[in-house]
């Protein structure tokens, strides 16, 4: 504290404990009547100073509690709004309007309808693709010349005509040349690649060869071996010889010539049987065509003809 203040704080102190009311006239200045209230001056106050530090208090820290998380609050309903109309309507928004199916349809059945037209489409150009591509294959093949051989009955010559047939994606058809020498250096294919000959059936009963035999032609029927002979129930039938035939008058030919060429003791040929199946019965028999001694009631068999020499 400074001496100004010590000072200050003295004066003050003796003017208040003294209660003597000074004279007007004695001092300087005025003495104040004794009712007269001074200001008391505020005293300031310090704390106490210690020599020794004072040893400082451990409060243990207390855990803090962890505010619990409060669910979360359902969300407030929407609130609806009510409108004051004033008496009038108000027009609701226009609805947009949705686009039918053609005929009535439900979505699905459009859906089906849609996918069964395409599939339909699109297998009919693939079909058209693929019938076409093999069209054209079979018109670019090459065409194959056969010699065709027609037996004429009452004991005629027979002719020969060729028919160049031509392969395509319909039936073959023929036509005769007008003279046989038309074709020259020809070349029969093998055997062995011709599946199956042209089944000529049964139209007439008899075919008569150049030489003026004979034959009753039998369907289906194939005379075998080893069976009796209709001709002599003493005898088997079997096979005198045997070749390659593409037709059946080229068979009825060979038991033509083997009884014209016959010699000595040579068995006759009184029957043939004729197989259509070329290419089978070449890989097991290497013929189709076989000369009998004799005729039988046969087996069944389809694609066979057999023919009976009239005597």
């Amino acid at each position: 504290m400074s001496s100004t203040e010590k000072r200050s704080l003295a004066t003050s102190s003796t003017a208040i404990s003294s209660p003597t009311t000074m004279s007007q006239g004695a001092d300087k200045y005025p003495v104040p009547a004794g009712d007269h209230n001074y200001p008391e001056v505020a005293q300031q106050t310090y704390p106490q100073m210690s020599v020794f530090p004072q040893p400082s208090v451990y409060q243990q820290p207390q855990p803090q509690m962890q505010p619990q998380p409060q669910p979360h609050a359902l969300q407030p309903p929407l609130q609806q709004y009510q409108y004051e109309t004033s008496g009038k309507d108000v027009a609701e928004p226009p609805q947009p309007v949705q686009k039918r199916n053609p005929w009535g349809l439900s979505p699905l059945a459009f859906g089906l309808l849609v996918g069964l037209l395409t599939t339909l489409i699109v297998g009919a150009a693939v079909g058209g693709g693929v019938a076409g591509a093999l069209s054209g294959n079979n018109n670019s093949a090459s065409a194959v010349t056969t010699t065709t051989m027609t037996v004429t009955a009452g004991g005629a010559e027979s002719t020969t005509a060729a028919s160049p047939t031509t392969s395509s994606g319909s039936p073959s058809s023929s036509t005769e040349s007008p003279l046989p020498a038309s074709l020259e250096d020809y070349v029969a294919p093998l055997a062995s690649t011709i599946r199956t000959l042209r089944y000529p059936g049964c139209g007439t009963s008899s075919v008569t060869t150049p030489r003026g035999d004979e034959f009753d032609l039998l369907c289906g029927i194939d005379f075998n071996n080893n069976l009796v002979s209709r001709e002599d129930s003493d005898k088997r039938v079997f096979d005198i010889t045997a070749s390659i035939a593409y037709s059946l008058e080229d068979c009825l030919y060979m038991c033509m010539n083997t009884n014209f060429f016959r010699k000595g003791d040579a068995p006759e040929c009184l029957g043939v049987t004729w197989t259509a199946q070329l290419a089978t019965s070449n890989q097991s028999n290497y013929a189709n065509c076989w000369a009998k001694n004799g005729t039988s009631s046969g087996y069944q068999c389809n694609n066979c003809i057999s023919a009976r020499l009239v005597t």
